[in-house]
């Protein structure tokens, strides 16, 4: 059982700081590109880039450390960005996005009745994103609520501990 847990974590954090370090890497990469548009210092290995791009690295990094640690709730927060996006961008635009094409591009409401089970499929997944996203959010609303009644919720930057 031990064994079992120590891999779990293992691999739950070791897949954590690398989509944290992308997401980071993304984040400084854009304010960088911003800042040094147009400039050599964008594409050349200049000591002002690389002071800059090391000084954003840090900075982004304590941003995310504080959004973490300091925001009592964040999980939840987390919960319902996921519900509210995730379901859309998984489900919801998919399904919308064949019925448009088709629609659009092979000969109108012909063509939907023409393809009806792959109608009804994509219908029945703007459906369950729908559902995803109505269903997430009133998880993680009722989550919050039920924290701060039980008194779960930490102080901020108390690592979960109440």
């Amino acid at each position: 059982m031990i064994v079992a847990k120590s891999s779990t974590y293992c691999a739950t954090h070791s897949h954590a700081a690398v989509a944290g370090a992308l997401y980071n890497h993304t984040a400084a990469k854009i304010i960088f590109v911003r800042l040094f548009r147009g400039t050599r210092h964008l594409h050349d290995n200049t000591v002002v880039g690389w002071i800059w791009w090391t000084a954003l690295v840090v900075l982004t990094n304590g941003a995310a450390f504080v959004l973490a640690t300091g925001v009592p709730i964040f999980a939840y927060l987390v919960g319902i960005a996921a519900s509210l996006f995730a379901s859309w961008y998984t489900y919801g635009l998919a399904g919308a996005f064949w019925l448009h094409d088709t629609y659009a591009l092979r000969g109108g409401a012909a063509a939907l009745r023409r393809r009806w089970f792959l109608t009804a499929v994509n219908v029945l997944t703007i459906a369950a994103g729908t559902f995803i996203c109505i269903g997430g959010l009133y998880v993680s609303i009722t989550g919050i609520v039920l924290a701060y009644a039980s008194g779960a919720v930490g102080a901020p930057f108390s690592c979960g501990t109440a």
